[in-house]
């Protein structure tokens, strides 16, 4: 299974640890964040998540995800929504 988590803060993170710590089903998991790729990428590696990758652009994506959790700026839900219906 794989998970795409949309964000790079504080609810990503939040996302991402829990899945990474407690969801051994989960064998990727994806943190898209354009605005926050080099902080994340560093918050990953600092963290030990040998199970996430971060990407800068949503064409980075390695395989298609079976979930997305979708906890980016405001601003930007309807259109990471979109992207997940409509490649989902």
């Amino acid at each position: 299974m794989i998970v795409l988590i949309f964000g790079g803060g504080r609810w990503a993170k939040l996302y991402c640890s829990i899945i990474e710590n407690e969801l051994n089903q989960v064998s990727k998991i994806v943190m898209y964040s354009p605005s926050h790729y080099q902080d994340l990428n560093s918050w990953v590696m600092n963290k030990g998540l040998t199970r996430t990758r971060v990407i800068e652009r949503i064409d980075q994506l390695p395989e298609m995800p079976s979930h997305c959790f979708v906890v980016n700026s405001s601003r930007d839900h309807a259109k990471s929504t979109r992207w997940c219906l409509n490649n989902n």
